[in-house]
């Protein structure tokens, strides 16, 4: 996903519970028949923050994620969609760096978001709102923007960690931090006008926190 909304996260524990942790999700793309492609649309407030699956899909999805993996003999990333009530796997691979576990628990620091990338830096913020700030971010410090995509990725070769306002633990920066194992966070409300370009933070990407010095 290109981590422009913050998705909701579920969590099955091998006894079946089922954690969830609603995202904000303002924006929604859809098949455009009518122009054979697709249309991005702001979602209506009331159904921002109302759980996409229900407990029964995360389920289905859990038990087939266990098959895929048995099929193929390792775990895997799995991108899959649900239409007129039937889920549908769209591809696999392999799971190329682990995920950090979903939000902590009472996880103590100024910012909290989730977790996306294992370790820990502290080091200067640069605010980077889009390429034009690109030139602006210097080797070794924390690159905190609203989210990336594939053109951001040279960034990644010198940052010492990334934070994102919105995106998940399967968005773009989130995987590209932990395939460069660089600590990531992502999640966080209103992170490019909380932190200052300069403040130094403390960017924890296992727990999901971010403290300014």
């Amino acid at each position: 996903m290109g981590g422009t909304v913050t998705p909701d996260t579920y969590e099955v524990a091998p006894d079946g519970t089922i954690g969830c942790w609603v995202g904000s999700k303002r924006t929604r793309t859809d098949l455009d028949h009518e122009h054979s492609g697709v249309v991005t649309s702001t979602v209506a407030p009331d159904m921002q923050t109302a759980r996409a699956l229900d407990d029964a899909t995360a389920a289905t999805l859990t038990d087939l994620g266990a098959r895929v993996a048995g099929i193929l003999g390792t775990p895997q990333d799995i991108e899959w969609a649900v239409a007129e009530g039937a889920v549908w796997i769209l591809q696999a691979r392999p799971i190329t760096a682990p995920l950090p576990p979903s939000r902590v628990p009472g996880a103590t620091g100024s910012l909290s978001g989730t977790p996306g990338s294992h370790g820990a830096v502290t080091a200067a913020a640069r605010i980077v709102r889009g390429p034009s700030d690109f030139p602006r971010v210097r080797p070794g410090e924390i690159v905190v923007c609203p989210n990336t995509d594939p053109a951001w990725t040279p960034l990644f070769t010198i940052a010492a960690g990334v934070v994102t306002e919105t995106g998940g633990a399967l968005s773009h920066a989130a995987i590209v931090a932990r395939e460069y194992g660089i600590p990531a966070v992502l999640g966080v409300a209103d992170a490019t006008t909380r932190i200052g370009n300069g403040d130094r933070i403390a960017l924890d990407g296992t727990a999901g926190t971010i403290t300014v010095r």
